[in-house]
């Protein structure tokens, strides 16, 4: 029978210890939490943000792409948030460990079933400026911060895509 009580256990010490900056301790819990309990998707991108912390960058793209699978296996729709935020976190973690063309295939299903969000269009400007597509990444990065929700959240996406904006290849 599986102890849910300790599996939860376990992933609230788990957040705790990556809060205060033991990450070591934050990932044996997680790691423990999943042996227990391994169809939350919620604690396999916990763990997944755990590990890049850490370096172990082919062990947190394991554990993204468990995030978007077991969303899907467990029913949601391309089109659910959960889906698209899964889609969001792998496409990021594999952009910033220089698979950019992975990201965009990763991002694709997202496009068609949320067309126009800022959350995708903002990681879909970050790859292709990855690999020097500027003119493509200015568009997209125009098309995120225009579709933002609020004033708010449009200063805040032109200050992250500002590298994108600026056109210059550098670290992002």
């Amino acid at each position: 029978m599986t102890d849910y009580k300790l599996a939860n256990s376990l992933a609230n010490d788990a957040l705790e210890l990556w809060g205060s900056g033991q990450l070591a301790e934050a990932a044996d819990r997680y790691g423990r939490a999943i042996a227990i309990c391994p169809t939350y998707p919620d604690w396999h991108g916990a763990y997944a943000g755990v590990l890049h912390q850490l370096g172990r960058n082919e062990e947190a793209t394991r554990e993204y792409e468990t995030v978007l699978t077991l969303e899907l296996e467990q029913g949601a729709a391309e089109t659910n948030p959960a889906v698209k935020v899964a889609r969001y976190f792998l496409a990021d973690h594999l952009r910033r460990n220089g698979e950019p063309a992975k990201a965009l295939a990763v991002l694709a299903p997202a496009q068609g079933a949320f067309p126009g969000d800022w959350l995708i269009a903002t990681a879909r400007a970050l790859a292709p400026f990855a690999v020097g597509e500027i003119a493509e990444a200015k568009a997209v990065a125009q098309q995120a911060i225009g579709n933002a929700e609020t004033e708010s959240k449009k200063a805040e996406l032109a200050e992250h895509l500002s590298e994108v904006l600026g056109g210059k290849v550098g670290e992002h």
